[in-house]
């Protein structure tokens, strides 16, 4: 969750100056399940400030696996707030859900649209949204109602995984024959580095 909101009602709260300057990468998020978390999505980025909008978001090289009623994003701003701002996700390899991008319920919402490239658009000004592979995207959301740049996978099976393993503590390593290998904006791998993250976690429990 990223958010920032009032005070308590009620008890003389005001905005501080922002939320800024978040930074997430590389990163799995496997197993996301409802029955565990209470809902099934990746990332929630709201904004509850009449100024100084939350601003300054970056998510690279996240690999993330959650349940097919999920979403990547949970959105919230009041159309009468100012935009939030320097959102970026690029270099992801990720699945979409049924609901990818998702207003979080008001119909004052910038994302009441619930269409990808359409809510994000209204959410951020500006906004980098590209180079990722996007997952099992549902037929109601094919390709042109995602910002250009994106690549779409049909299933997981499709990636090139050593290991899937049904998107549950698996080795998301990609092989050497996969169509997502060095395709970042960086060259490396899309998704995060797994040969890193195990290094860095070697006998940690």
């Amino acid at each position: 969750m990223i958010a920032t909101a009032l005070s308590i009602p009620g008890k003389d709260g005001a905005p501080a100056t922002s939320g800024t300057r978040f930074s997430i990468h590389d990163v799995v998020m496997d197993d996301i399940n409802r029955k565990y978390l209470g809902w099934d999505g990746f990332f929630l980025v709201a904004n509850m400030w009449p100024a100084n909008p939350v601003n300054t978001i970056t998510i690279n090289h996240i690999t993330g696996f959650q349940d097919s009623t999920g979403r990547i994003l949970l959105l919230e701003n009041s159309t009468s707030n100012p935009e939030m701002y320097g959102f970026v996700f690029t270099n992801n390899l990720v699945t979409t859900g049924s609901y990818p991008v998702w207003n979080m319920g008001r119909d004052t919402s910038c994302a009441y649209a619930d269409v990808p490239l359409t809510s994000i658009n209204n959410c951020f000004t500006p906004f980098t949204f590209s180079n990722n592979a996007l997952i099992g995207a549902p037929s109601h959301y094919p390709p042109t109602t995602w910002p250009t740049g994106n690549l779409f996978a049909a299933s997981p099976v499709n990636v090139g995984f050593v290991q899937y393993h049904n998107g549950s503590d698996g080795n998301y390593e990609l092989i050497p024959t996969s169509p997502y290998k060095n395709l970042g904006s960086d060259g490396r791998d899309l998704g995060a580095d797994i040969v890193g993250l195990n290094a860095v976690l070697t006998g940690v429990e």
